[in-house]
């Protein structure tokens, strides 16, 4: 899933597994709407760079989906997901503005990593 492919690349990239944050200490995995809620500084658009987060929704209040952001170009974002439309890992690029299959996207997120 989105949430699976998120922390799989960041365990990756910073070769540990205690990365989260659950609300009460350190955790090695994550959902999406825990990324949403505690593991991440909010960021504006303009602020994006290739690694950030983007969380998607169908409902104000619950984080439905998300992605690895690839580039943001002009309009539109580029993000890495864990697709169930594609049923594959895909990259999608949505406009910024847009609904999407009854989605949009929320907010975009830059990880904070938990302190061993």
């Amino acid at each position: 899933d989105c949430s699976g492919l998120i922390v799989w690349a960041y365990w990756q990239a910073l070769s540990r597994q205690d990365l989260f944050y659950d609300g009460y200490g350190a955790v090695s995995d994550a959902s999406m709407q825990m990324l949403y809620d505690y593991n991440v500084r909010r960021i504006g658009v303009e602020e994006v760079i290739p690694g950030d987060l983007i969380f998607i929704t169908y409902d104000e209040g619950y984080i439905s989906h998300g992605g690895l952001v690839v580039a943001v170009n002009g309009t539109s974002v580029q993000f890495i997901n864990a697709s169930s439309y594609y049923g594959k890992v895909a990259v999608d690029e949505w406009e910024l503005s847009d609904t999407v299959r009854g989605q949009w996207i929320e907010a975009f997120g830059r990880l904070k990593v938990c302190v061993r």
